[in-house]
């Protein structure tokens, strides 16, 4: 029987590749998309040797002049952003064993992955409950003036996923066979304003207006 211990270090094993996708999303808006291929492809078939680099690591090595209080602002920024996306992680993982109310229902032993309906929902329950309870307006450094927008961009973004993980979370209680769909809209918004977010850096650290729509 899997258990929530057992998922959350599922999701600690994919965060590395969380983080490559973040890279190069990044890179691809600061440096364009021909830098960005490069370097998906150099991540594929080069393994990074230590840990992911922090937001201002990653801009610092690009050749961005991020001031000291900038990239201070930044990573800890990052850090209340990414406990977000580790649980958010964790319900995708955990929405993929079960994909709907009634999948659970009709689990039975002779399932090979999906673990007791039960235990399936409990820990989905505790994941969202602890998505949903998280305070988007978390700011343990205040950003600096230059960086404002970028900063009402990554709140935005957490509280729209907090909204979505609400939503989830009265469908699963429910037993709803479309909880997914619930949180769609406010998930849709929270991928907006990240968006925005890069755009922003991009516009911050370039002086160039930001590409796309």
């Amino acid at each position: 029987m899997r258990t929530l211990r057992t998922t959350w270090g599922t999701a600690r094993g994919a965060r590395p590749a969380l983080s490559v996708l973040l890279n190069v999303l990044l890179l691809f808006l600061l440096l364009g998309w021909r830098t960005a291929a490069l370097a998906a492809a150099q991540e594929e078939t080069v393994p990074p040797a230590g840990p992911p680099l922090s937001v201002s690591a990653r801009l610092l090595a690009q050749g961005h002049p991020v001031q000291p209080a900038e990239a201070v602002y930044l990573d800890a920024d990052e850090q209340v952003t990414e406990r977000y996306i580790g649980l958010l992680v964790v319900v995708d993982f955990l929405a993929s064993m079960f994909p709907n109310a009634a999948a659970w229902k009709s689990a039975t032993a002779a399932d090979l992955m999906p673990p007791d309906a039960d235990d399936w929902k409990s820990a989905m329950v505790a994941c969202l409950q602890a998505l949903a309870a998280l305070n988007p307006g978390e700011t343990p450094v205040p950003p600096p003036a230059g960086l404002m927008a970028v900063h009402g961009d990554s709140v935005a973004y957490r509280e729209h996923l907090a909204a979505a993980a609400r939503e989830w979370l009265a469908g699963v209680e429910a037993d709803d066979p479309a909880w997914r769909e619930r949180g769609l809209g406010e998930y849709g918004e929270a991928e907006r304003a990240r968006l925005a977010w890069y755009k922003e850096l991009w516009e911050h650290y370039t002086g160039q207006p930001a590409p796309g729509p």
